[in-house]
């Protein structure tokens, strides 16, 4: 006897694959180890950015002890470089142009430097949930102000700091 595809008695049953309960708690099991290892890879990386940031260098200059002119800092860490032309008028801060910026953070903090303006310091607080990009902007300002004041030859009793740009962020 011949088979008939049309005939419906003659229709071979569809095998469905059952998998077994062992091979499921495995991928599971392959699963949830794939994802732990991701958030732990993520905490060791932010634990070394907080790292890194809260030993980036402070020099507490401030622009009234400068005479006038435009400073270049830069700071750089593994997650953002960044370039800033600082202009000082009148020992007031006037103009920050950021020249270049490298980095995975730092997207939504350029206006701190419009904070920085306003307040005519380097030191201001951080933008919430860009606190690390925050703090390599403060130093890289403060950096920029402490090469005007290193160039006038006022740099021979200067301490740098590197704990003072944290406390005075967290605040």
């Amino acid at each position: 006897m011949r088979k008939n595809p049309l005939d419906p008695k003659q229709k071979q049953q569809k095998t469905k694959r059952k998998i077994p309960l062992l091979e499921t708690r495995t991928l599971i099991l392959l699963f949830v180890c794939v994802v732990l290892t991701y958030i732990m890879s993520g905490q060791r990386k932010t634990r070394r950015y907080y790292e890194e940031a809260k030993n980036l260098t402070y020099y507490g200059i401030s622009p009234e002890q400068l005479p006038d002119g435009t400073y270049r800092g830069t700071s750089t860490t593994s997650y953002l470089q960044v370039v800033m032309d600082v202009t000082v008028e009148n020992h007031t801060l006037t103009n920050i142009d950021i020249i270049e910026k490298k980095g995975s953070k730092g997207k939504k903090v350029d206006s701190i430097i419009d904070t920085m303006i306003k307040m005519n310091t380097p030191v201001v607080q951080a933008i919430q949930k860009e606190e690390l990009a925050s703090l390599v902007y403060i130093s890289c300002v403060d950096d920029a102000l402490y090469n005007g004041y290193k160039a006038f030859g006022k740099s021979n009793n200067l301490i740098p700091e590197t704990s003072s740009i944290t406390s005075q962020s967290n605040q």
